[in-house]
This record gives structure tokens, C-alpha cells and sequence, in this order.
């Protein structure tokens, strides 16, 4: 690619994965968050959030602000120009693109429960194990929509084809190569597993969790 990337995120292809083998056919990615209409006109973070409370009641307070963002960034933060990455489970490969539209609303183009669209220039996959395991802790979070600038170098290299640029090879180098693959292949599995979880057994987990450290810790779920 010609252009150096200066500002790179995932979007993640759909609740399990279920946009991935569509997004480079259809030359665009999707979120959803249908309820929320198009989002055409909404500017602000505070319009986004109104509009989130509006379509979503019952969600937790605690929750919006999160929820909400991920929105906002997805129609407005992301520009064209910006890397858009996603990630195919069925071949352990990221995606990696250019934005060439603003946020439009087409539940047609891939489903009704997808239709927040941005046009993407796809332009290589790269495999998942080609990064670093930081570079892969920070992609295996379960958010939908987050940024990946502290990886820009990583991203920058590995599309180009190029050998990854010489502090990511001494970060790498520090760690045993069984480990590095041991430790991805578990993240993985660890981030697919509690996004499964609702919110009673998350709540759960995070008791347990806190035990196993040594706090005293209740969870409301088992009481």
C-alpha cells in the first residue's frame, strides 16, 4: 500500500464471527445496534447516547456510555482514510482495509440487524499469528468497535509485506515461540467464551476471580 496507515481499528464482523466471509464480497463493514435507527443525522457523543437510551431502556445505566461510544465512533470518530481491521475466525486471519465512506444506514446490503455500513477498500489478510502477543492481547478484546493505534507499526509493516519493524522484533524475541502460539490460541478461546456469557455469569466469574485472589467476594446471581 502506498500510504502509511495513521489511524487503525477493529471492527469486529458480527456477533460470532457471522459477517466474516461476506465483508470483502460486499466491499464494507457493519455494526449493529438496529434499534437505534439511522444515525444519519446524529453528531454528538450526548445525541448518541440519547438515541441509545431511547432504543435500548433496559439496558444498564452502567452500560450506555460504552455501548453508546462504540457507535459514535464507528459513524463519526472513524474516517475515510482510516484502517479498518476485522477478524475471521474460520482462518485465524485478520482483515485489513481502507474506509472510502462516511456512516450510512442500509439494512439491505448485509442483514437488517447490521445496517450501520461504512465502505471498506479491502486490501490483505494477514494471519492472526503474525503479530506480536501484545498486538494480539489488544486485538482479542471483545468490544465491537475500539482503536488500534498503539499498533500502528505492527499494522503499518505486516500490510506493507515487510518484516515487522525492529522494536516489535525484540519484544517478540523475548518471548519462546511455543509460548507466543500456546498464549494466542488461549486468548482466543478465553475472549470467545466470556462473550458468550450473560450478565449473571459474568458477574459470577468476576466473584470467582476476586476470591482467587484473596478478596471476600458475593455474587447477587447466587444469592
Amino acid at each position: 500500500m502506498a500510504e502509511k496507515i495513521k489511524r487503525a481499528w477493529m471492527v469486529r464482523a458480527g456477533n460470532d464471527n457471522v459477517l466474516a466471509g461476506e465483508v470483502e464480497e460486499r466491499g464494507a463493514i457493519a455494526i449493529g445496534w438496529k434499534d437505534m435507527g439511522n444515525m444519519a443525522t446524529l453528531q454528538t457523543r450526548a445525541q448518541f447516547k440519547s438515541r441509545f437510551q431511547e432504543a435500548y431502556p433496559g439496558e444498564s445505566p452502567g452500560r450506555i456510555p460504552n455501548k453508546a461510544g462504540q457507535v459514535f465512533r464507528f459513524a463519526r470518530e472513524i474516517e475515510q482514510g482510516d484502517c479498518i481491521v476485522t477478524y475471521d475466525k474460520s482462518t485465524r486471519e485478520l482483515i485489513v482495509g481502507i474506509v472510502e465512506s462516511p456512516y450510512f444506514y442500509d439494512p439491505m446490503l448485509f442483514d437488517a440487524d447490521y445496517p450501520n455500513v461504512r465502505r471498506v477498500r479491502w486490501i490483505k489478510r494477514i494471519s492472526r499469528d503474525s503479530f506480536t502477543p501484545n498486538a494480539r492481547n489488544s486485538l482479542g478484546s471483545i468490544l465491537t468497535v475500539f482503536n488500534l493505534d498503539d499498533h500502528l507499526d505492527e499494522i503499518n509493516a505486516l500490510t506493507a509485506g515487510k518484516k515487522e519493524p525492529e522494536s516489535v522484533k525484540e519484544q517478540a524475541a523475548e518471548t519462546p515461540p511455543f509460548y507466543e502460539d500456546v498464549k494466542a490460541k488461549a486468548d482466543e478461546f478465553i475472549a470467545d467464551l466470556v462473550s458468550k456469557l450473560d450478565p449473571y455469569q459474568f458477574q459470577d466469574l468476576v466473584a470467582a476471580l476476586l476470591r482467587a485472589m484473596g478478596f471476600r467476594a458475593v455474587s447477587s446471581a447466587g444469592t
